[in-house]
C-alpha cells in the first residue's frame, strides 16, 4: 500500500469522527454531489426519453419519409399515384429501407346523430404497421382489412370521439366533397375502435379505415394509392434518406421527411438538448464548487499535520496526493448515491409511471424514460474528471504552508 493512500485512508477514518471540524462540510460536499449527479441522470433519461417517445410517435404514424405526388395538399388529400414496380422496388431495396406502405388520404365531413366535424379518411391496407396501431388503441378492434371485400370498419381518435358524442359500434356518415355541380359522396362506417397517439396533428384529423373505400371513392384505377409510408432502419437520417430517395423517384412524386412535415415539432423536441446541456453545466459546476471548498476546509484543519510531513521529507506532491485521494473518495461516495437515486428514480417511473404529463402538450401521458449505460458512465466520468480538475488549484494551497511555521502554531 503507498505511503499516500495509507495517510487518506487514516484522514478518511478521521473525518467521519464526530468531532472532526470538517464533519458537516463534507457531508454537505458529498450531498451536493450526489444532488447534482442524480439531477443530471434524471434530466438525461426524462429529456432523451421525450425525444425518443414524440418522435417514435411521428414516424410510427406518418413513417421517417413519405412519398406522394406534387399535386396533393400537404396533410389533406392525396392525388393519385400509378406505381410501377421497377422504381418502388429500387426504392424497397434501398439499405436502411425496412418497410413501404401504401396509404391515401381524402378530406371530409364525419357526421353522427348531434353533430359534425371536419376529418381525413386516411385509407390503409392490411399491410399497415398493425403493431403501431394497437398500441395507440384505447379500445375495441383494429378493422379486419384482409377480406375479400373492403371492410366498412374505422378508427376513430379519442378526440373525435368525446367531439362527435359516438358510440363503438354506432354507424356515422361521412361526405366527401366533389367538383360542382355534383353534391357531396356520401358513405357510411362502423366505428371499431378508438386509438390515441396524443399529438393534435393526428388526432384532430385522422379516420383511419379501407385503403379500397378510398379507392372507389376517388375513382382511382385498383392499384393506384394515394402515396407510400417508408420506414428506415435505426442509424438512417431521414432527411439524408429523402434526399436519396428523391432521385430514384418519377418527377410527379415528392420524398418529405417526417422533419419537415412536422418541422415544429422537431424543433420543440431538439430544444430539450439545450436544456439538458445547461442542466448537465450547471450541476458540473455545483459538484466542483462544493468538493472545492471541502478541500479547503480540510487543509485548514490539517495544516499541522501537513506542516509536519513536510518537516519529515514529505513532497508537496506526495501531500497533494493524499488529500486529491481522499477527495477522490467524497467524489465517489456523493456519484454512488447520486446513482442510487437518479437510477432509481428512472427504474421506477419506468416500470410505474407515478409522474404524468398532459399529453394535449407533450403529447405523452407520462414522463418517458430512456436509459443508455455509455451515457451514464460518460456522466460519472466527466463529473469525476471536473471535479479533480477544479482541485488542483486549492490544492496548491499545500505548497504555501511553511513546516516552521505550522508546527509551532497552537
Amino acid at each position: 500500500m503507498s505511503t499516500a493512500w495509507f495517510i487518506s485512508r487514516r484522514l478518511i477514518a478521521a473525518t467521519n469522527a464526530k468531532k472532526s471540524f470538517s464533519r458537516p462540510v463534507i457531508r454537505l460536499s458529498v450531498a451536493a454531489i450526489a444532488f447534482s449527479v442524480a439531477v443530471m441522470i434524471i434530466s438525461m433519461a426524462t429529456g432523451l426519453g421525450l425525444q425518443i417517445e414524440i418522435k417514435n410517435r411521428l414516424t410510427s404514424f406518418s413513417g421517417h419519409v413519405s412519398l406522394r405526388s406534387y399535386e396533393s395538399s400537404i396533410g389533406l388529400e392525396h392525388s393519385p399515384i400509378l406505381p410501377e414496380s421497377e422504381w418502388i422496388e429500387d426504392i424497397a431495396a434501398l439499405p436502411g429501407v425496412t418497410a413501404m406502405q401504401a396509404v391515401g388520404n381524402r378530406a371530409g365531413i364525419i357526421k353522427s346523430a348531434s353533430f359534425f366535424e371536419g376529418a381525413i379518411f386516411k385509407g390503409i391496407d392490411a399491410e399497415y404497421n398493425a403493431p403501431f396501431i394497437e398500441n395507440s388503441l384505447e379500445s375495441g378492434k383494429v378493422p379486419d382489412l384482409t377480406l375479400e371485400q373492403p371492410n366498412d370498419s374505422i378508427l376513430v381518435s379519442r378526440y373525435l370521439y368525446d367531439l362527435l358524442a359516438i358510440d363503438e359500434g354506432e354507424r356515422i356518415a361521412m361526405y366527401f366533397f366533389r367538383p360542382a355541380p355534383q353534391p357531396p359522396l356520401l358513405r357510411y362506417f362502423y366505428i371499431s375502435g378508438i386509438y390515441s397517439t396524443g399529438l393534435e396533428q393526428i388526432d384532430e384529423q385522422l379516420v383511419l379505415g379501407d385503403l379500397r373505400h378510398l379507392l372507389r371513392v376517388n375513382g382511382w384505377d385498383s392499384n393506384a394509392v394515394g402515396g407510400f409510408e417508408i420506414f428506415l432502419d435505426k442509424g438512417y437520417d431521414m432527411d439524408e434518406m429523402a434526399a436519396v430517395i428523391r432521385e430514384r423517384v418519377p418527377y410527379d412524386v415528392e420524398a418529405i421527411s417526417a422533419r419537415a412535415q412536422y418541422e415544429q415539432v422537431f424543433q420543440w423536441v431538439d430544444l430539450f438538448d439545450v436544456n439538458i446541456l445547461i442542466i448537465f453545466i450547471v450541476m458540473l459546476i455545483v459538484s466542483a464548487i462544493n468538493i472545492s471548498s471541502a478541500l479547503m476546509i480540510m487543509l485548514l484543519e490539517r495544516t499541522r499535520m501537513i506542516g509536519t510531513l513536510k518537516a519529515m521529507g514529505a513532497s508537496n506532491a506526495l501531500v497533494r496526493k493524499i488529500f486529491l485521494n481522499k477527495s477522490a473518495y467524497l467524489i465517489s461516495l456523493g456519484l454512488l448515491w447520486g446513482n442510487f437515486i437518479g437510477l432509481g428514480f428512472a427504474f421506477v417511473q419506468y416500470y410505474f409511471e407515478p409522474i404524468k404529463l398532459d399529453q394535449s402538450v407533450y403529447y405523452v401521458s407520462a414522463v418517458p424514460i430512456h436509459l443508455h449505460w455509455s451515457w451514464i458512465v460518460g456522466i460519472n466520468a466527466v463529473t469525476i474528471a471536473f471535479c479533480l480538475l477544479c482541485l488542483l488549484l486549492p490544492s496548491l494551497y499545500i505548497s504555501r504552508i511553511k513546516p516552521a511555521k505550522t508546527i509551532a502554531f497552537r
